[in-house]
């Protein structure tokens, strides 16, 4: 069984300018899977890496997927189950630097079924920006309180 944890955001550039943007600050190498311009895909700590098109998706519930333009995707398929361990930290760490270098914000889920975090753009003082999660009212600013209040709310979810 493979498991899927996904950011949704949005860029004004197009597929391919963002995912040489991507490449650039997470020094990735995401280009069109099997030659196809609608979806790039690399590996990413060993992890299957993609980003494509929202397109498609209808919102559910709380989850607005018609709010978003892109999807980035994290998969560990069963033969890479030891590496689930690093999924829920390495899709942090890149919402953080892609906020941090790109200016992007978004919702991250799990199995595109659960909204796992909604991530907003605060400022504390003039100028200082952060990334803020609605659901657990956490920042990154304290980044071990931010995953032990996410995956506390994923531990529910699953009960």
């Amino acid at each position: 069984m493979s498991v899927c944890m996904s950011f949704f955001c949005n860029s004004s550039k197009d597929l391919a300018e963002l995912a040489q943007d991507i490449n650039a600050c997470l020094g990735c190498s995401l280009a069109p899977y099997k030659g196809r311009s609608d979806d790039y895909f690399t590996r990413f700590l060993g992890i299957e890496f993609s980003l494509s098109s929202a397109e498609g998706y209808e919102n559910d519930g709380d989850i607005d997927f018609e709010s978003f333009r892109y999807e980035l995707q994290l998969r560990t398929p069963a033969s890479a189950g030891d590496l689930r361990t690093i999924q829920l930290p390495a899709l942090f760490m890149v919402v953080y630097v892609l906020h941090r270098r790109l200016g992007l914000t978004g919702i991250t889920t799990r199995e595109v079924q659960t909204l796992v975090a909604r991530y907003e753009e605060c400022e504390q003082t003039p100028g200082e920006r952060y990334l803020y999660d609605v659901l657990t009212h956490t920042s990154f600013d304290d980044f071990l309180l931010h995953f032990s209040a996410v995956s506390r709310r994923l531990d529910e979810t699953q009960l």
